[in-house]
């Protein structure tokens, strides 16, 4: 069939790809001969369409009636096992010799519902993860809201039924899965542009998602008195600065800025969680702390990028504030948590970064006054360290005996065993009760 003519748009009179209309001498329109040639080839493919529905519903009728007549068959074949054996039972049947008890059964209930719990919301998962990336398009706004608000509160709603029961792992595992629906209702609404959701951007969207779910899995952990939303909580509120922070576009010295920001988040989780016991309180301190490591370690890149081009919100003055932050929030982290040596380590790597923070601006400004600024602010440091306190030393407390002190001393005795008497050291020999 020739796919070059078709009617003329305008006046009907025959066309051509070739020579136009030969009616009203209009031009090749190429669009007027596709729509005709997509016409004919609809008509070509509903009849195979209609045929093929046809065939798909004869399948499907028989697919139903031999599966009805298999559970028939089956039903019957199950009673006939389960039904008592009348008269003896032969000699030569094996015996099976068991180490169970008498009536033992090979593993508890609560084991056995236990595990088909979790199993069941494992799949549960699954299939909501499948369903809103691969069948979402097949089904209605509506039909899609309703599906997966069912789905989200029958997730949650069975792990507040399972800790009654004292099943906790199924507890965890629902309450895991209902969280995650939450996330992918927030995937649903930015997909049917719920409210004109669909025109913000999708950082600030993102970020609206995470501390939205973050704020659910709060509150579900406080009602409930799970521990797998608090750790849900926690990794929900991870991106919700840096994707706020994505829209302004900053520059290293800003990124410095939102991870430290991070960094905080992260060392007051483990303040909260200090001195708590419990594996959950430790996991959560490990799981936090390892998350201050990181921001604070991504922070401390950026903030070295301002320090050596040399400046930061487009001065030179603050070109070592962001690094300068970053050692700040290190040593009150390691006074929070950490040990004696770490808070050393802290403090000592605070002197070069306050020092390095205050000569860069000279360096950018004035550079020939640089070592003259080098030895003012070494000085300054040196004379800051002198002022600091010394460490308080244990000392170890005398025990003061009424009218009985050194010959030509004002300092009480001290209970020493030797004897029945009390002594102290005194410069070149020890003084004893005795001795006076």
């Amino acid at each position: 069939m020739d796919d070059t003519r078709y009617p003329c748009p305008a006046c009907g009179a025959p066309a051509d790809l070739s020579i136009g209309c030969t009616g009203c001498r209009r031009a090749p329109d190429p669009v007027a001969a596709e729509v005709v040639r997509l016409g004919r080839e609809v008509a070509e493919l509903e009849p195979q369409v209609e045929q093929a529905r046809r065939t798909y519903t004869e399948l499907a009728g028989r697919l139903t009636a031999v599966s009805r007549r298999r559970a028939e068959l089956a039903a019957v074949v199950r009673a006939g096992v389960a039904a008592p054996v009348v008269g003896p039972v032969p000699r030569s049947a094996p015996t099976v010799v068991t180490d169970l008890a008498p009536g033992a059964a090979e593993t508890s209930t609560r084991t056995v519902q236990g595990l088909l719990f979790v199993l069941g919301g494992l799949l549960l998962g699954s299939a909501a993860v499948v369903f809103t990336a691969v069948a979402w398009a097949a089904v209605g706004v509506g039909g899609r809201a309703l599906i997966l608000a069912a789905f989200t509160a029958l997730a949650l709603a069975v792990p507040l039924l399972a800790v009654r029961r004292g099943l906790g792992g199924t507890a965890e595992t629902f309450a895991a899965v209902g969280l995650l629906l939450v996330v992918l209702d927030g995937y649903a609404a930015w997909s049917v542009d719920l409210a004109g959701v669909a025109d913000w951007p999708g950082s600030r969207y993102g970020a609206l998602v995470g501390g939205v779910s973050a704020a659910v899995a709060v509150a579900y952990g406080r009602f409930s008195g799970l521990t797998g939303p608090w750790f849900a909580a926690l990794l929900g509120a991870q991106p919700v600065l840096p994707l706020l922070a994505a829209e302004a576009r900053p520059d290293a010295a800003g990124w410095a800025l939102v991870l430290l920001g991070v960094a905080l988040l992260e060392l007051a989780v483990v303040a909260a969680l200090r001195g708590r016991p419990g594996t959950a309180q430790l996991a959560g301190r490990v799981v936090a702390g390892t998350g201050h490591v990181v921001a604070l370690t991504g922070a401390a890149g950026c903030a070295l990028v301002p320090l050596l081009l040399g400046r930061a919100a487009g001065t030179p003055l603050l070109a070592g504030v962001p690094l300068l932050l970053v050692a700040l929030t290190a040593l009150g982290a390691a006074r929070l948590v950490g040990g004696a040596a770490v808070r050393t380590v802290a403090a000592g790597l605070l002197v070069p970064v306050l020092a390095v923070a205050l000569l860069r601006p000279v360096a950018e400004l004035r550079p020939s006054l640089l070592l003259l600024a080098a030895a003012v602010v070494a000085l300054a440091l040196a004379a800051a360290v002198r002022l600091l306190p010394a460490p308080a030393r244990s000392e170890v407390p005398e025990l003061e005996v009424p009218g009985s002190e050194v010959p030509g001393s004002e300092v009480p005795w001290s209970e020493v065993p030797d004897g029945g008497g009390w002594r102290r050291p005194r410069v070149g020999r020890w003084w004893s009760r005795r001795d006076g």
